[in-house]
This record gives C-alpha cells, sequence and structure tokens, in this order.
C-alpha cells in the first residue's frame, strides 16, 4: 500500500482516488492470472533453461531475476527523482500520466507478488479457489485503507524513502534467489530481510512519532500533472 501511495502520489489530488481503485482492481485480476500460470509453470519450474556464468537457470530463475532488475530500477529511479528532482518538465508530464501510473502500479503488484504467489500455488495443493479468495480479500483490504496509507506517507516522506530502500533489497534477494535458490533459503536470506524491514519499520516510525512534536518533516520532490479540468 506504501508503494502504491508512492505511485499514484505522483497524479493530480482529482485522479489519485480514481488511480489507486483502477490499479488495485487491475492487480486483483492480474495476480489471479498470474496463479493460472504459475499454476502451469510449477510444473516444469525446475527445468533447466540454459547455464550461465557457472549458474543454471530455471523458469522460475528466470522470472525471479527479471522481477528482481524490474523493482531494483523501479525504486532506484524513484529514489532519485524524489531526492534529487531533476527532471525536465515534459518528462515528468510523460512520467506520471494516469496510464504510466496504473501500468506501474499493476507490474510492481506483479513482480512484488511473484514469489509469495509461487510459494502458495506449492501449499495450495491444486486448490486454486482458495488462493482466488484469499487475492480477493487483499485486494479489498488494500482500497479500505489505501486512503489512509496515502495520507500518511503524503505526511512522512521519510517512509516513501523507507519503501523504496525496501524495494531494492527484495530486488537483490529476488535476483539471488533466481541465481543460487538454494544458499537463499539455506541462509534464510529472507528471513534476515524481514526482521532487517520490520527493525527499520519501528525505527521510522518512532521518529516520525519524535518529529511529530518537535518540528515538521522534511519534504521530498515531487512531480506533478497539472490538473485536468
Amino acid at each position: 500500500m506504501v508503494l502504491l501511495s508512492i505511485l499514484s502520489g505522483k497524479l493530480p489530488e482529482d485522479q489519485k482516488d480514481k488511480a489507486r481503485t483502477v490499479g488495485i482492481a487491475l492487480a486483483m485480476v492480474m495476480r489471479i492470472g498470474l496463479l493460472f500460470l504459475v499454476n502451469l509453470i510449477v510444473v516444469h519450474g525446475s527445468m533447466i533453461l540454459f547455464a550461465a556464468l557457472g549458474f543454471e537457470i530455471t523458469i522460475k530463475g528466470l522470472l525471479l531475476i527479471a522481477g528482481g532488475l524490474f523493482l531494483a530500477y523501479k525504486a532506484s529511479t524513484e529514489m532519485y527523482v524524489k531526492l534529487e528532482g531533476r527532471e525536465e518538465h515534459h518528462a515528468d508530464a510523460k512520467a506520471t500520466s494516469f496510464k504510466s501510473v496504473i501500468v506501474s502500479i499493476v507490474l510492481m503488484d506483479i513482480v512484488f507478488s511473484l514469489d509469495s504467489v509461487i510459494t502458495s500455488v506449492g501449499l495450495a495443493n491444486g486448490v486454486l479457489w482458495v488462493m482466488i479468495v484469499a487475492i480477493m480479500i487483499g485486494a479489498l483490504v488494500m482500497w479500505i485503507f489505501a486512503a489512509k496509507v496515502s495520507e500518511l506517507v503524503e505526511k512522512h516522506p521519510s517512509l516513501k524513502i523507507l519503501a523504496l530502500s525496501f524495494l531494492l533489497i527484495v530486488g537483490f534477494i529476488l535476483v539471488l534467489e533466481g541465481f543460487i535458490p538454494l544458499v537463499v533459503h539455506a541462509a534464510h536470506l529472507k528471513s534476515y530481510m524481514y526482521a532487517m524491514m520490520g527493525f527499520s519499520l519501528f525505527v521510522t516510525l518512532l521518529n516520525i512519532r519524535y518529529m511529530s512534536r518537535n518540528g515538521e518533516p522534511v519534504h521530498l520532490h515531487e512531480p506533478h500533472m497539472p490538473s485536468s479540468e
């Protein structure tokens, strides 16, 4: 939801709610489609496609590598824009169009949920309707709390940078898992990653609490399109 807030926050006020609603709905549909696709891929997911630099790349590994690289690229570019804010005005308008924001929301959701969907398919033992219901409930929860989370994120920009930093880490872990899945699982890298994220979020929330009593938070550069009237 924080990432949803970051992406929709680029749009004019009169388009933010619509972008969140449309983005969540399309992301839900795409995630259900991904569920069926992954269910087919899992059967052949361990099949080796090719070897590169001494690593044996499977279908699942290739998907994780591509998704991880996309997350890392998206997070680094978003972080640069928010910290530097040096892009040209015409580039802003193109990058923050309603359509591009929706596409970004859907792609980010697919990549971010890829690993969990693959894991869920294995746990569900072919009972896909259970996962479909879970996806629909998750989308409903996101829609209910999206506005509140967006308001919190807009008020405290440090949450944006923290979320983008998390994206970089997740992207890195996904790429590693694509190349060396056994090492990632054996070393419990994901467990350490989640623990680190939880601690970082806890410290950030404490800092936000402190800043709310002692001063205004810093403001990041936010590209906006002219309001469509």
